[in-house]
């Protein structure tokens, strides 16, 4: 019976301990997972402000040659052409809006469940550490 008991105590012991170790390797693991949502946000926003920019330019490039080729035409086609251009510019800022509204809903999300995922270990960790 004695010898039941330690078995039992060192089988507790070494659950414990298996239980500490497996919610330190979770949490890592969410923790580089969170670090890599947040590279990858900053990336995209990178991405994103280098798409604006190069579209920007191109439309500002295609309106002057626009503008240059039609120099003749009336005022009403020049000012027709700039609010083609203010209009894309928007649309692509808009774009730009949802994407990166996208970017921080999905770390936002990542970082929630990082924080479930730790709060649930602790709580297994607690629990087992009672028995």
């Amino acid at each position: 019976c004695a010898h039941l008991g330690l078995l039992l105590d060192l089988v507790v012991k070494t659950l414990r301990r298996l239980v500490a170790r497996l919610g330190a390797v979770v949490f890592k693991v969410a923790s580089v997972a969170n670090h890599v949502t947040v590279a990858v946000v900053e990336f995209v926003q990178r991405i994103v402000l280098a798409f604006y920019e190069f579209v920007s330019h191109a439309l500002y490039v295609v309106r002057s040659h626009l503008t240059h080729l039609v120099r003749q035409l009336r005022a009403q086609l020049v000012f027709f052409l700039d609010s083609v251009v203010q209009g894309l510019r928007a649309l692509v800022a808009r774009l730009i809006v949802v994407v990166l509204r996208g970017v921080s809903i999905a770390n936002h999300v990542s970082h929630t469940v990082t924080e479930f995922i730790h709060r649930l270990f602790l709580d297994v960790v607690e629990s087992v550490s009672q028995v």
